[in-house]
């Protein structure tokens, strides 16, 4: 009783007269509604377009401020009573921002000196807070609940508790700020340039020191991801994929044994490990991990999903399992979300369609899927390729190889040879650092075959040999990504393209 008495006490008509909601009984027409109504469908791209189609003129500016002035306070004062679905945005973020609530009432009822009320709802949700990890609103809460029970209703007990959770978390708090700034200092490095940061390690050695001095007595999801991610970016700037791996796994198995599974940090550190799993071409350990994460980590149809399926795909095509490729191609494509996910996805997965018309035309897939694929046209690829083709020392290296050894495939040997000036003097500008070898080598071997105008007799093979040899001594980089780079890998192309000339030799 005395808890519904506090907050009839503060809920009173005269604090509550002048606040504005979002009230959808008001009549469609109303210029409010037009208003919301507009902007939700996006008629509006301008105050000028609404100023017109609500009032007609322009002289109605002050008007029209007075109606934006209204909709906005009635939106920013109904944020706070919006529906948490959890299908929309996880179970984690959903009670977060349930906790998130509370602490905000919890704040206003201690103001209007409503006790027992912020008391009985703090301590309600506090275990929740706990099992969440919600490290800064834990620490905040244990100190209300310490002052309360020391001072107003007094329990040792109670006050022993919070206290050591006030020590605990104060700890946790430091590392974890600490551990913040320090993953932030280190992507840094890769928004400035995209060469290998060899730098790192020593850098993730000092830091990962500092954080043993203050290693707190208890950790969180976000101490542990962030402790995985700075280990694992110092041995992956050293090409340390074992090392790596063992970091990730080290992640995983503390993120695992959670009571509440973070599932997008599980997600980035497994997908970590499929890549180093990959660089050291163990595909069966890679696949086995891609399984992992469509059955615990991502939801079908959802942006993770497909970027899971992106990396899977990419094993696919590594262990030369074309029609598995296909179908998950066919898979991704065709469900129901794709056409709504952002366009670099969609550019991610034409790349893959052209890779996928390469192994038609050479006879790489067994099934038959022209029927169940759109006609692939070289032009319209090239076109589409809005965002990718920016990326002059990453993603639009794959669209360029890719458009390569379908011309070759298709025996368009002219459209080639007067390409290929255009893509050494590409390569001359654009791949001129370290982390590019491979792709040089490459291009090398391509320029190799249309020196001898693609016939097989005139082509210097014992020079493609020697540079093969070379391609293969040269590491895929997993910091700059070149697994998106190389859909199939350069070596593997080129046999199939000496494939090719072999059938060419023989007619």
């Amino acid at each position: 009783m005395e808890i519904v008495k506090e907050l009839s006490r503060i809920i009173s008509p005269k604090r509550t007269k002048h606040v504005n909601l979002m009230d959808f009984r008001l009549k469609e027409n109303s210029k409010l509604m037009r208003f919301y109504d507009g902007l939700r469908r996006g008629k509006f791209k301008s105050d000028e377009d609404a100023i017109m189609a609500l009032y007609g003129t322009m002289g109605a500016k002050y008007k029209y401020s007075k109606l934006k002035y209204d909709l906005r306070k009635r939106l920013y004062n109904t944020i706070h009573l919006v529906e948490l679905d959890a299908q929309e945005m996880g179970e984690v973020r959903k009670i977060f921002l349930e906790c998130q609530r509370v602490w905000t009432s919890v704040y206003f009822l201690i103001f209007f000196k409503a006790q027992k009320a912020a008391i009985y709802v703090l301590e309600k949700h506090f275990p929740k807070m706990l099992e969440h990890d919600f490290t800064i609103m834990v620490l905040e809460a244990a100190k209300i609940l310490h002052q309360h029970y020391t001072s107003l209703e007094i329990d040792p007990k109670r006050c022993e508790k919070y206290d050591k959770i006030i020590q605990d978390y104060l700890k946790l708090y430091i590392a974890e700020t600490r551990l913040t700034v320090q993953l932030s200092n280190m992507y840094s490095y890769f928004s400035q340039s995209r060469k290998q940061h060899t730098e790192l390690a020593p850098i993730a050695k000092a830091y990962l020191e500092e954080i043993q001095k203050i290693y707190p007595p208890i950790i969180s999801n976000h101490f542990i991801f962030k402790y995985a991610m700075i280990e694992l970016l110092g041995y992956m700037s050293l090409y340390d994929y074992e090392k790596t791996i063992e970091a990730c796994w080290r992640g995983i198995e503390q993120l695992e044994s959670k009571t509440i599974k973070y599932k997008t940090a599980l997600l980035t550190l497994y997908m970590q490990k499929i890549n180093c799993e990959t660089q050291l071409m163990r595909y069966d350990i890679a696949a086995a991990d891609c399984e992992k994460v469509f059955e615990h980590y991502v939801t079908v149809g959802d942006f993770n999903w497909y970027k899971a399926q992106s990396l899977y795909i990419q094993v696919l095509f590594y262990q030369e399992k074309y029609d598995d490729v296909y179908q998950v191609y066919l898979k991704a494509t065709n469900y129901k979300s794709f056409s709504k996910m952002p366009s670099f996805i969609h550019e991610e997965w034409k790349i893959y369609r052209a890779y996928l018309e390469f192994l038609i035309l050479t006879e790489k897939l067994s099934a038959a899927p022209e029927q169940e694929l759109r006609k692939f046209r070289l032009n319209r690829f090239l076109n589409e390729m809005v965002t990718f083709s920016k990326d002059k020392q990453g993603l639009n290296i794959s669209i360029l190889a890719a458009q390569v050894v379908v011309l070759i495939a298709q025996e368009n040997y002219s459209r080639v040879i007067d390409k290929m000036e255009a893509i050494e003097k590409y390569v001359r500008r654009h791949l001129n650092t370290g982390y590019h070898y491979r792709t040089k080598y490459f291009i090398k071997i391509i320029a190799a075959f249309y020196k001898a105008g693609f016939e097989s007799n005139l082509v210097d093979w014992e020079k493609v040999q020697e540079l093969k040899a070379q391609l293969i001594t040269q590491p895929l980089d997993i910091i700059n990504p070149n697994y998106d780079v190389e859909i199939i890998r350069y070596e593997v192309l080129i046999e199939i393209l000496e494939t090719c000339f072999s059938e060419q030799a023989v007619t």
